[in-house]
């Protein structure tokens, strides 16, 4: 489904939605070939930024997920590259590479497919998703 297009000089980035999460679609307007800007995790949430260059290769976006916190980054359209500008700091000693994020699909009574989002320990085995504690 799509959510939000934004136009640049060499390209446009489309939003879309699939299977309740948001894509980020790239089209170039030369030759009309596309790519979509790949996350880490299963689960996650992607807005865009601030983009007030429209004769630009950076595309800045917002990115967070169960396991990592509120983060910007610059991505670059040519290379595919991105670089981490901000991120919101977790107080307590929290490190992510202890935790997997998943994405499970549950069945509710009206027999359409839901994404449940899930957070677990990386200790505990991937067939008992348990939320973080």
């Amino acid at each position: 489904m799509l959510e939000d297009v934004e136009v640049f000089a060499s390209h446009f980035i489309v939003h879309e939605r699939e299977s309740g999460l948001t894509r980020l679609h790239i089209t170039w307007l030369a030759d009309g070939s596309t790519h979509h800007i790949e996350f880490p995790e299963p689960a996650y949430e992607v807005s865009a930024d601030a983009n007030a260059e429209f004769d630009t290769r950076l595309y800045r976006f917002r990115y967070q997920s169960l396991i990592t916190p509120a983060s910007v980054f610059d991505y670059d359209v040519i290379t595919r590259a991105r670089t981490l500008l901000k991120q919101t700091e977790v107080l307590g000693g929290y490190d992510p590479a202890r935790y997997r994020s998943e994405r499970i699909w549950t069945t509710p009574p009206m027999e359409s497919r839901c994404p449940s989002p899930s957070c677990v320990a990386r200790r505990r085995p991937a067939t008992v998703p348990r939320p973080c504690t």
